[in-house]
């Protein structure tokens, strides 16, 4: 019992990581065009960094990728939620 509990902990915490790490992606993908030519004055300058773009980019993958295999053998087992996942990863990238 104590077991399934700490796995639907650890699930539920890969979760809250993978949305969070979308939305901070949203976020930045939405504020960084309007604030691009403040980042020096602002101290900013790594976030118009690709390594930043790619470090990014491979945090959010790994995460949801890693939520998803939890989920995917837990609960649901269904290829189109595979299918639909890559899909987004080759628009993400």
């Amino acid at each position: 019992m104590k077991q399934i509990i700490l796995k639907n902990k650890i699930a539920s915490l890969f979760d809250i990581l993978g949305f969070s790490a979308s939305t901070l992606c949203a976020v930045h993908c939405a504020i960084l065009p309007f604030i691009l030519s403040f980042l020096p004055l602002f101290g900013m300058e790594f976030m118009s960094n690709p390594k930043y773009e790619w470090a990014m980019l491979i945090s959010s993958i790994f995460l949801a990728f890693t939520s998803f295999l939890i989920g995917y053998y837990k609960h649901h087992q269904d290829s189109e939620a595979l299918s639909i996942m890559l899909i987004a990863f080759i628009f993400f990238v």
